[in-house]
């Protein structure tokens, strides 16, 4: 008596009159489909992926509607990312793709529709480094759709894209930081307006900061960021870039930690408790990190008009300290503080331009013109 052959794919009940049915297609590739109705139901729909299979024909899941696709991507089909960045792709899907393309099914869903809706983004005038992040998220989810047999061709796959423009950067000058730290003075936020701009911290780095990171020779260890889950609770999570980084302190910012711990420390006694010893060194009257939003409307942007500073974002503080410390440093050590793997990164988004260092090259090119003008003139 023959062996029974082993049945391809599989079908499990996933809830009431629901199927999940799966088909490994060779490849990496895989179907994946949700059936409702009976397992008999669920059987036609495997049988013919096979039937497919066999033939040498890619499974294309005809029945599947664009903003379904995008709930599966994002929860079980998105790339090895962090919650932020998958929160960032999940966003842009959904106000961009998913009002226009939503109701489409994926085998529909065509290049021209795609254009379309950079046409009528560009027509918003949206900035083409927001277009160019949109078309890259939307070409990795119809990729995966791809992989998985749910398309036969990616639609965003030819979309030109719109040049990406310089990166604006907005810093404040010597002085004009002097005058927010001045007008910080005593105020709860006051340490954060000097840590962001000497350790040229994200902001998240920042809020994710505990008091045992920073040591007794005032060398601050870059360990952690803070991650806010779309509808989750906080948690601290690694850097960008997985990678911890020393940076030393300069005695100001030292100094307006120590106050920042005193006052601290009369917060807790206040909040009893209520206080969550989580550790960390910027937090609200609870213990608990504040939300960014808050600390940038109700206390950064007043403080910037008290001082007489332009607008500008907590993240542009980082910026401030990439271009200061490129007036006194090396590029390498600057992206060191930085946190950056390669330098590159450091002089494309993070180097305003210096009208003092162009005033420096104009003499030094002077300078060098007269010199061979009096050279010939000798000879």
């Amino acid at each position: 008596m023959g062996r029974r052959a082993r049945p391809e794919g599989s079908i499990d009940n996933i809830g009431p009159d629901l199927w999940l049915v799966r088909l490994t297609l060779g490849r990496g590739a895989r179907f994946t489909r949700r059936v409702h109705g009976t397992r008999a139901d669920a059987r036609a729909v495997l049988d013919e992926q096979v039937a497919l299979k066999r033939a040498g024909h890619r499974a294309v899941h005809k029945r599947q509607r664009f903003a379904d696709w995008v709930t599966d991507y994002i929860a079980e089909h998105c790339p090895q990312i962090t919650q932020r960045t998958r929160d960032g792709y999940d966003a842009l899907l959904r106000r961009y793709a998913v009002p226009r393309l939503g109701s489409f099914y994926l085998a529909d869903i065509s290049g021209d529709q795609v254009r379309r809706i950079v046409a009528e983004m560009t027509a918003q005038r949206l900035s083409p480094r927001t277009i160019r992040q949109f078309v890259t998220v939307l070409h990795t989810c119809l990729a995966e759709a791809r992989r998985t047999g749910r398309v036969a061709a990616n639609a965003a796959a030819d979309v030109r894209l719109p040049a990406d423009g310089q990166h604006e950067i907005r810093t404040l000058s010597p002085a004009e930081l002097g005058r927010l730290q001045l007008a910080a003075s005593n105020t709860p936020w006051e340490a954060l307006w000097y840590v962001l701009p000497d350790a040229g911290l994200r902001v998240a780095e920042a809020m994710g900061l505990k008091w045992t990171d920073i040591d007794k020779d005032g060398v601050l260890a870059v360990r952690h960021t803070l991650l806010r889950p779309r509808g989750g609770s906080w948690r601290l999570g690694p850097t960008k870039t997985k990678r911890q980084r020393p940076v030393p302190l300069g005695a100001d910012t030292l100094a307006a930690l120590q106050r920042l711990r005193a006052r601290q420390a009369a917060t807790r006694l206040a909040a009893g408790p209520d206080w969550e010893d989580n550790g960390l060194v910027f937090t609200n009257a609870t213990g608990r990190p504040a939300p960014l939003r808050v600390i940038q409307l109700r206390h950064f942007a007043p403080l910037l008009r008290v001082a007489g500073c332009p607008h500008v974002h907590m993240r542009d503080l980082r910026h401030t300290c990439a271009t200061q410390a490129r007036e006194l440093g090396d590029i390498k050590d600057v992206s060191e503080r930085l946190g950056h793997s390669d330098t590159r990164v450091t002089m494309q988004y993070y180097m305003a331009p210096s009208s003092a260092r162009q005033r420096q090259l104009t003499e030094r090119l002077a300078d060098q013109r007269a010199a061979f003008r009096e050279r010939a003139a000798i000879k």
